[in-house]
């Protein structure tokens, strides 16, 4: 096998799906006095994806609505913020015993604060007259808001509104064609609304001391290391499929363990 790693059985892959991704990305330094240091990075960014991503077997050939094939990428956040620290700690300079208890401090962490993932709303349901194989997206109602009001800790039990949707229509309600069988796509886009944002802060507390006796330069440190240090939880999307009326909207776990 030429390549370390794969296996004598590998077969080719052709790429079936467009991407395409702009953004703007910011990167701030700083040391500040009394020993601080910080970096800040983030991204404002805008991302597409051809719907063959989602189910390989079908193209544009397959003479579905654009709408129904083309939108916002599901796998990016549009906006993200990732600020690294470093603080030493200024207890002042001391005599004895005190300067060893006070010195060597340090405080450093990543925090983490981003908007959630594009979901897409679809409806088995819908769609059948086009016989593709790619799950219609789900119809809107246009009588009431697709997000849901309420702090996050509010919305988990229903996070999208099943207000703002409805059944897809029938083939026959298009003019000219009242003996078609099947219903039609819904009519909401790819990607049409966000899903649970994320803020995550890991810090950590360290003391480095000087130690005699085994060489010079030899320390002692003590670490405390605090992930998701204010105990946010971090909320997976909820259930998009629009026919299940008993999960749809709701979210059931979360994708960061808790601190």
């Amino acid at each position: 096998v030429p390549y370390l790693g794969f296996a004598p059985t590998a077969g080719w892959t052709a790429t079936t799906g467009s991407f395409k991704y702009n953004s703007v990305q910011v990167t701030l330094r700083r040391a500040f006095s009394h020993g601080l240091t910080m970096q800040a990075g983030y991204t404002w960014a805008r991302a597409f994806e051809l719907a063959p991503m989602q189910n390989p077997a079908i193209s544009f050939a397959d003479n579905m609505p654009v709408i129904y094939e083309y939108g916002l990428n599901p796998n990016y956040h549009p906006h993200r913020l990732t600020v690294n620290y470093s603080w030493n700690l200024p207890f002042g300079h001391h005599e004895g015993l005190m300067n060893t208890l006070v010195s060597g401090w340090t405080v450093s962490g990543v925090t983490t604060i981003q908007n959630g993932l594009p979901m897409t709303i679809t409806d088995s349901r819908g769609g059948t007259v086009l016989g593709s194989p790619l799950a219609s997206t789900a119809q809107l109602s246009g009588t009431a808001s697709v997000a849901t009001s309420g702090s996050m800790s509010q919305r988990v039990a229903r996070y999208l509104n099943p207000a703002a949707y409805t059944s897809t229509l029938l083939a026959s309600t298009l003019a000219g064609c009242a003996s078609c069988t099947g219903t039609l796509p819904g009519n909401s886009s790819m990607g049409m609304i966000l899903g649970p944002g994320q803020s995550n802060w890991d810090i950590s507390l360290s003391k480095t001391t000087r130690v005699g006796g085994l060489r010079e330069a030899a320390t002692l440190q003590f670490r405390a290391e605090f992930f998701n240090l204010f105990n946010h939880p971090q909320f997976v999307n909820p259930y998009v499929t629009y026919d299940t009326a008993s999960t749809f909207g709701k979210i059931t776990s979360t994708s960061v363990n808790p601190r």
